[in-house]
């Protein structure tokens, strides 16, 4: 569904924040894109839709060529920004859900339909007369995600979409999101520094830091590589920090390495841990 080549990435007047970047995303795989400040999270979004440029390679999705950013909306891809008031642009919530459905051209009723459901799904229905200027900074994030759901993208990208939502709304986020990816077939790819969430709602992770995907992989696997976590100055989810310092034999590879706490109650109640 999507395939990256970059010898080069970053911004347009400054030194490449990543080299030699090769990302391919199968349809449906959930991707978690980690890292520190500066690492090149932004950026590759950016490059994805193509709001920058991959210099010497190219941004495929679909199958489509991506040069600009109305090329990666042809292919069916949308990007979450971080800021939400970077990407907010009607008067109330459901006017600005209705952006989207209303330029694709969509009959009234279908739009209307489309924007309650993606409200619905990330539980701020209840705000839909409310006006933008009224809304928390998380409701405004989930606005932002509600106007992008809206539109039915085949590939969803999300920067940072949980910052600013409060514990229940990380978490309702998280089964949103992999309601997505399993029961809908939608790709994902999240930027985050949410290590801790990133088990609930991702099937692979890919490692940022150096200025290079330093891994690439399941979580699982990804999370057991202590030196990698270390140069890319990410940790560890806190459940599987808290057993690899209690556990008398490191996990290799991942293997018997929880990553939230109903896996480590799992092991412990069996020898497979």
């Amino acid at each position: 569904m999507i395939a990256l080549r970059a010898p080069r990435l970053g911004y347009r007047r400054g030194e490449p924040v990543l080299r030699d970047v090769r990302l391919d995303v199968a349809e449906g795989e959930s991707v978690a894109v980690l890292g520190g400040n500066g690492a090149g999270k932004t950026a590759l979004l950016r490059t994805l839709v193509g709001l920058l440029p991959a210099p010497g390679g190219g941004v495929e999705i679909a199958g489509r060529r991506v040069g600009s950013p109305s090329d990666a909306v042809a292919a069916g891809a949308a990007l979450v920004l971080q800021d939400p008031d970077d990407q907010l642009l009607g008067a109330t919530l459901l006017d600005d859900v209705l952006f989207g459905p209303r330029n694709l051209g969509l009959p009234a009723p279908e739009a209307r339909r489309r924007a309650e459901a993606a409200l619905a799904a990330v539980q701020i229905a209840h705000l839909a007369d409310r006006a933008i200027e009224a809304l928390s900074f998380g409701e405004r994030k989930r606005a932002c995600i509600a106007g992008m759901l809206a539109m039915r993208p085949r590939v969803l990208l999300l920067d940072e979409p949980t910052a600013g939502l409060d514990p229940e709304g990380e978490l309702a986020l998280c089964q949103t999101l992999r309601a997505l990816s399993e029961q809908q077939g939608t790709t994902l790819v999240t930027a985050t520094h949410a290590v801790d969430l990133v088990p609930l709602f991702a099937s692979r992770a890919v490692l940022l830091g150096d200025g290079q995907v330093l891994a690439d992989g399941p979580p699982r696997e990804v999370f057991a590589r202590g030196e990698l976590l270390a140069r890319a100055r990410m940790r560890r989810p806190w459940v599987a920090e808290l057993w690899t310092r209690m556990s008398p034999v490191p996990p290799r590879g991942g293997a018997g390495l929880p990553l939230t706490l109903e896996e480590a109650l799992a092991c412990m109640t069996t020898v497979s841990c």
